[in-house]
């Protein structure tokens, strides 16, 4: 059997290569998954995270892994901070959103691991606070200043 076309992810066909295939095809198909990772995934110079949710409702760390994720926070029993990584250059254009769940009038709190933070065009705060339910925030990682 030839070696199969693709061109995304998608396009692979999970039985191919059959056992039944020459062995001197095995490096066409490995230059095949090669530029279809390529196509797929183009300008990568770094590990992509998978979104993912996480339901907080306490103070909580965030780790560099939670990047891409949707955060949801309930303030329920009181004020929450989300304290953000610390990130370095190389992470520049790391982020994560957030969205308060409780309908209560309890903040959520955004904070630096350390230093400050630029919230909505003031620089310069130890935290920021958001209370509205059911509104994204996102919070992003432009490297170092």
């Amino acid at each position: 059997m030839s070696v199969e076309a693709a061109t995304y992810v998608a396009d692979l066909q999970p039985v191919n290569p059959p056992s039944t295939d020459p062995r001197a095809q095995g490096d066409d198909h490995l230059r095949l998954i090669k530029q279809v990772l390529q196509n797929t995934f183009q300008g990568a110079s770094r590990a992509w995270q998978v979104p993912g949710t996480l339901t907080v409702s306490t103070n909580t760390a965030l780790t560099k892994a939670n990047g891409e994720s949707m955060v949801y926070c309930s303030t329920g029993v009181g004020a929450v901070t989300l304290t953000l990584p610390s990130l370095t250059a190389a992470d520049a254009g790391w982020k994560i959103r957030f969205c308060k769940t409780s309908s209560d009038t309890n903040p959520m709190f955004i904070a630096p691991p350390s230093g400050t933070l630029n919230s909505g065009g003031i620089t310069g705060l130890s935290k920021a606070r958001r209370c509205i339910p059911g509104v994204q925030i996102i919070a992003f990682w432009d490297g170092p200043r």
